[in-house]
């Protein structure tokens, strides 16, 4: 299904010309500023710029995901990354807005024997941990 939805979406995107789009620190900063709601629109908006079609309209949508330092709890997921290449390293805050087509769900292990769907959506929302290896 992922395949079939993938080469229509493809096949009937009304973008022909697709602009580029680099993320940069200063808007990478401007992300983490504005209010969630409104930088979920501007991602979205950023990500119909180049992707238009009757699957985005139908079958896409937009999840956010927080990574954040529980230590310092600093800002820029880019400027982490700049820190890396220069050895320097030290940890960010990072929000990531990300489109997907259908979503992955964890299936909790409970006691019953039927699981129904917002148990699991609440599965994958929920905040995760990292510790020891994971922490990087």
């Amino acid at each position: 299904m992922s395949f079939l939805l993938d080469g229509l979406h493809e096949d009937l995107n009304r973008i022909l010309h697709k602009p580029t789009y680099d993320v940069t620190t200063p808007r990478e900063e401007e992300l983490e500023k504005l209010p969630q709601q409104i930088a979920s629109e501007q991602e979205w908006k950023i990500y119909r710029m180049r992707n238009d079609s009757i699957v985005v309209d139908f079958f896409q949508g937009q999840f956010r995901n927080r990574l954040e330092c529980l230590t310092c709890r600093k800002v820029s997921f880019f400027e982490y990354l700049c820190s890396l290449r220069s050895g320097l390293l030290f940890w960010q805050t990072s929000t990531t807005y990300n489109s997907f087509m259908y979503l992955s769900l964890p299936i909790p292990s409970i006691k019953t024997s039927k699981v129904d769907i917002q148990q699991c959506l609440d599965a994958f929302v929920r905040t995760e941990v990292m510790e020891k290896s994971d922490a990087w």
